[in-house]
């Protein structure tokens, strides 16, 4: 495995990180655990939203997208880690069944000023659905040392 560090990533570098199916099954054993909020698992509140139809967790895909950049893009760079997300929203909705496709956006590079052995590289990444409508977008900055 090669490892990409921050001199090798250039800013405009789109990386295809492949797709994941939103399964129900799935989606409602992840709610359970982790965001047991009636609306992701109670059909009958699900209907009862803004949607009028069951809808997948927000938490859920933003969670199947990570997995998709670490799997495909982070697992063979020099990440040091990351400051967080600086934004993240679902501007439509999933429905169980539905395919998204997932890719991460190389937008800024920032050398750091007080270690040189790391930089700064601000990412995006975008999940569509089949029709190739945005349905979770973040934006945040990962550390990678620098060669």
């Amino acid at each position: 495995m090669r490892e990409f560090y921050y001199d090798d990533i250039d800013v405009g570098e789109v990386h295809e990180l492949g797709s994941f199916t939103a399964e129900r099954k799935e989606q409602l054993e992840f709610a359970e655990q982790w965001h047991p909020e009636l609306l992701p698992r109670d059909e009958e509140v699900s209907m009862d939203t803004l949607q009028n139809d069951i809808i997948v967790n927000g938490l859920y895909i933003a969670s199947s997208c990570m997995r998709l950049l670490v799997d495909r893009f982070l697992n063979d760079t020099a990440s040091l880690g990351s400051f967080g997300l600086d934004e993240i929203r679902w501007p439509n909705p999933v429905k169980p069944g539905d395919t998204v496709n997932v890719k991460c956006l190389i937008t800024e590079k920032t050398a750091s000023k007080s270690h040189d052995d790391r930089g700064y590289i601000e990412i995006e990444v975008l999940g569509t659905n089949e029709d190739d409508d945005e349905v979770v977008f973040w934006r945040g900055t990962n550390i990678f040392s620098r060669k």
